[in-house]
């Protein structure tokens, strides 16, 4: 059964990173935090149901320019998804600088790591569709190769039945549009199957550089760090792609949009008609609730045993 923490914790009272610590050192403290890796957050407000909305525009104009979803980008648990770098400079932008912002800084507060460290392995849009013949209503039981792990609600909740994020010992949990479910990347987890209507979610795979060296805070070296680890992930995700990817294309495009979507979204006639439009990214704190003990499997899964409730509303 599930324990729902019933009040948060004060800011003062989450981890945090150790002071004089490194990336790897971070890391290797939170895999051995049993507590930390045993509960699931639903994280409110990630994302306004203008800005989920709006996101999610996004992504349908780049599906229909690509002429229609992938399918083939996961190996062992395919889904019908849409690689973020897909979508217009300026939506990418704005998705990659708000969810640094808002959920990886209050990722890092929650589990004593360092938001510098953390690059996103994969960022991508998923759709689990009932009402397309053939199309994709549910995901297997999986683990995921990341240390975190979470997706955000991008269609509004009322607009299919069915859907969420189900684990073993919680059930299913349901999220509102903009919200975000967070676990760790080892947490068996399954995507709910869909009975009607259209459920589009974005999922990122989060990682840390590793690095011994003792470092905190965010500076050009650590950018520098963590924008390459985040290229190489995506090289290797494409080297194993269909063979009809044109790797170079596609890493030249990564590659560019790593360079320029900084400017490109500020510039005043950059992406006029683009439906981000004026979205600027914010600044937003969250809190975090109670944890509890957790249990390791034998093949390194986690058990998730807790659900929490935090809320990025200031």
């Amino acid at each position: 059964m599930s324990a729902l923490a019933s009040s948060p914790v004060p800011q003062g009272e989450s981890a945090g990173p150790a002071e004089g610590s490194s990336a790897s050192s971070r890391r290797r403290a939170f895999l051995g935090d049993a507590e930390a890796r045993a509960t699931v957050t639903v994280v409110e407000g990630v994302f306004s149901s203008e800005e989920a909305a709006r996101v999610r525009e996004a992504a349908r104009r780049a599906v229909k320019r690509n002429g229609g979803w992938a399918t083939d980008r996961h190996r062992d648990f395919a889904t019908t998804d849409l690689p973020l770098y897909e979508l217009s400079p300026r939506a990418f932008a704005f998705v990659r600088r708000t969810l640094r912002k808002r959920l990886l800084s209050w990722c890092a507060q929650r589990f004593g790591l360092d938001a510098a460290d953390l690059f996103f392995k994969d960022l991508f849009v998923v759709s689990y569709n009932a009402d397309v013949a053939g199309g994709q209503r549910e995901l297997a039981l999986h683990r995921d190769g990341s240390l975190l792990s979470f997706n955000v609600l991008l269609t509004p909740e009322t607009s299919f039945e069915g859907g969420g994020t189900s684990f073993p010992a919680l059930g299913t949990v349901h999220i509102r549009q903009g919200d975000a479910v967070v676990h760790d990347g080892k947490v068996l987890h399954a995507g709910a199957p869909v009975t009607r209507g259209e459920r589009v979610i974005l999922v990122a795979f989060v990682d840390t550089v590793i690095d011994e060296t003792p470092s905190m805070g965010d500076s050009p070296e650590a950018r520098a760090r963590r924008d390459a680890q985040e290229f190489r992930a995506v090289h290797e995700r494409l080297r194993k792609a269909s063979a009809k990817v044109d790797d170079a294309v596609e890493d030249a495009m990564y590659l560019l949009h790593s360079m320029t979507v900084e400017s490109d979204a500020d510039s005043d006639d950059a992406g006029d008609e683009d439906p981000v439009g004026d979205l600027q990214s914010t600044d937003a704190d969250g809190e975090s609730g109670r944890c509890a003990p957790d249990a390791v499997d034998k093949n390194g899964s986690v058990q998730a045993t807790v659900l929490q409730r935090a809320s990025l509303a200031e």
